[in-house]
């Protein structure tokens, strides 16, 4: 008998900088020897019917019976293509400092987007309702976070403490 070398793709073939992709096959470990390759060079012999992709490729599974590896078979080849993670980081662009009066605000400025990229600004761990620019008018004191995306990838900033003076 042939082995089927047909395999299942935990997510879609593209990756995150930073973040994996597993390969599977529907077959157990101990059945088949599992040879999974990139470009068709080996890059995991070590018998386990599962892979983690890190880094862009064209992987595919050779699946083979017996110490003699007899009726080998291939599988389809994935590309994995990979997306740099945006960075987040927030800077403030007014006020002089991180207390402020009453009546007053900061502006925060995200930092780390590129041309498409969306912004979802936090506080206290909510989501701002319609607060989705790259800078942010904050009047009220709390930890401040901004989730960066360019359409494939996100991150997310550090928080950024302000502090709305009651004096």
């Amino acid at each position: 008998n042939k082995a089927s070398a047909n395999f299942v793709l935990t997510g879609d073939s593209s990756l995150c900088s930073g973040d994996s992709l597993t390969f599977t096959s529907p077959l157990a470990s101990n059945s088949a020897n599992f040879i999974w390759q990139e470009s068709g060079n080996t890059v995991q012999n070590n018998g386990d019917n599962s892979f983690v992709a890190k880094t862009a490729g064209n992987y595919r599974l050779v699946v083979s019976y017996g110490m003699n590896n007899s009726c080998p078979d291939t599988s389809r080849t994935v590309p994995v293509t990979l997306t740099q993670k945006p960075t987040a980081t927030i800077n403030q662009i007014t006020g002089s400092g991180t207390t402020f009066c009453f009546g007053d605000s900061i502006t925060l400025r995200a930092n780390g987007g590129t041309m498409g990229s969306t912004y979802q600004w936090v506080r206290n761990t909510i989501n701002i309702f319609n607060a989705t620019q790259q800078d942010y008018k904050a009047a009220n004191g709390g930890n401040y976070r901004v989730i960066v995306s360019n359409g494939k990838c996100t991150a997310t900033s550090a928080d950024y403490s302000l502090t709305l003076s009651t004096t």
